[in-house]
């Protein structure tokens, strides 16, 4: 006669079991998204001379957001551009968060555009192995400050900084060209400029200004010195 207990073992038994095949049925992170298809379409260069990267191997990676059921993301799609560095992506959202373009690199990958709207088709997206930003400083002097002064300010021509001496002048101050990004946001990249005068102190000035041209455009920086 089996006992209370002996039951009691066998339905521990079984809900491991359950357990078990629930958790194998659950979709691996990279396996495709629920929901509508979407579709991103565009052209890979090497770089701003615009030379296009023909048979490539590229991914459309969603970054990961924790859901109920884990990490939300992965890899969602992959291919290979064309001979004139075309490529398509069709893929289903699943539920990460921005996206990026990325290019197989050693043992990992290198994004190559990132901050991608989720849950969008967009089409015509220009991407870059190498990509490069012109801008222009200039200074519009309120303040001219006295000649005991100096001003001290990042100069990306040079990735040095630039001293110049009090009374200051309104005009250009240096055109950083073919200056190298990293890697290209769609909205738009993000760069700080920061100034101070005469000796550092743990205070700085600074100008946050957003780079939505590439390779042959100039964007135009200005900085108020007050």
């Amino acid at each position: 006669m089996k006992t209370l207990k002996t039951y009691f073992k066998i339905d521990v038994l079984s809900f491991l079991i359950l357990l078990i095949s629930f958790q194998s049925c659950k979709k691996d992170i990279d396996s495709p998204g629920d929901g509508p298809t979407y579709t991103i379409t565009g052209r890979l260069f090497e770089n701003c001379n615009m030379q296009p990267l023909s048979n490539q191997l590229i991914d459309l990676f969603q970054e990961y957001s924790t859901g109920v059921g884990g990490l939300n993301g992965g890899i969602l799609a992959q291919t290979t551009t064309d001979a004139n560095g075309n490529f398509k992506f069709d893929f289903k959202d699943m539920d990460g968060f921005t996206e990026s373009i990325r290019i197989p690199a050693g043992q990992g990958y290198t994004k190559l555009i990132e901050n991608i709207p989720q849950n969008q088709s967009i089409s015509n997206i220009e991407v870059f192995k190498t990509i490069y930003t012109n801008f222009q400083v200039s200074l519009n002097v309120i303040n001219p400050h006295s000649n005991t002064d100096t001003l001290v300010i990042a100069n990306f021509e040079t990735n040095t900084e630039m001293h110049i001496p009090c009374p200051l002048t309104s005009g250009i101050l240096y055109t950083a060209t073919n200056y190298p990004l990293l890697v290209k946001d769609f909205g738009g990249n993000f760069m700080r400029l920061t100034w101070y005068f005469n000796q550092y102190t743990g205070t700085l000035y600074e100008k946050t200004f957003k780079i939505e041209k590439f390779c042959g455009d100039t964007v135009f920086v200005t900085v108020d010195i007050n």
